[in-house]
């Protein structure tokens, strides 16, 4: 079994390691996955996976649906 890290992550995937901070979604992600830091979760379990996709998919989800409502509906952007 390969332990899986920065480099072993960038050696596979040919990808630079570094946190892409101004991705909104990326944030949205990292934070769920913070948020199941202290949970010892077993990533090996299906059912731990399905839970902790579940968990991913509601908050990016729920912000792809204020995205588009705020381009239809129009939002007030900061200048």
């Amino acid at each position: 079994m390969t332990h899986l890290n920065l480099s072993n992550y960038q050696k596979m995937t040919n990808q630079q390691t570094t946190e892409p901070t101004d991705s909104t979604t990326y944030r949205t992600i990292k934070e769920v996955l913070d948020s199941w830091s202290d949970t010892q979760i077993n990533l090996a379990s299906d059912s731990a996976r399905v839970l902790l996709a579940l968990a991913i998919h509601e908050r990016v989800d729920s912000q792809i649906k204020q995205l588009v409502e705020d381009i239809i509906c129009g939002s007030e952007f900061p200048d």
